[in-house]
């Protein structure tokens, strides 16, 4: 294991009980009344196989008004990204909320739409993405779009997956 590897590791694993705090406090106001079952179709783990880097996605299943996930990206044997989310009710709306690892930032995004097949999630302060939208094209398929502008130009990502067994 290199040395910067395990630098960022640790540094991770500092994080982590900063993200497992947030949850917690996140979790209080969470109207556990209101489930999120309309989302049980992400629920799983994901992957695409790109140029050089396999992106990964794991969700859990809606429980208690909350899913929780995580994400990265491996590139020739090196993580390169990691992401860790949440879906959850609170008084304000259902938000989806991204801690990337590598910047140390927490950022909400509002559920804006919700049906059998696709979720979209939008945070317009945001430097990119301001939308993220997550689309179920079969039981097998998930289409993951990254949109918004970035340095006054549109932007947009586009990611499919593939469901995967679990390990």
């Amino acid at each position: 294991m290199t040395d910067g590897l395990f630098f960022r590791m640790r540094i991770a694993m500092k994080m982590c009980k900063n993200i497992i705090f947030g949850y917690l406090v996140m979790a209080a106001s969470v109207a556990a009344q209101m489930p999120l079952e309309g989302l049980s179709w992400l629920s799983g783990c994901w992957r695409a196989d790109l140029e050089g880097t396999v992106l990964e996605e794991h969700w859990s299943t809606p429980v208690g008004g909350t899913m929780v996930g995580f994400s990265r990206a491996v590139e020739q044997d090196e993580t390169v990204f990691i992401e860790f989310s949440s879906i959850a009710r609170t008084e304000e709306g259902v938000f989806y909320t991204a801690f990337i690892i590598a910047g140390n930032q927490i950022t909400p995004f509002k559920m804006v739409a919700l049906d059998s097949s696709e979720v979209i999630f939008t945070n317009p302060d945001h430097d990119f993405p301001q939308t993220i939208t997550y689309q179920r094209l079969s039981a097998e398929e998930l289409l993951i779009r990254l949109q918004g502008v970035e340095n006054g130009q549109e932007k947009e990502e586009s990611y499919a997956m593939k469901r995967e067994n679990c390990p």
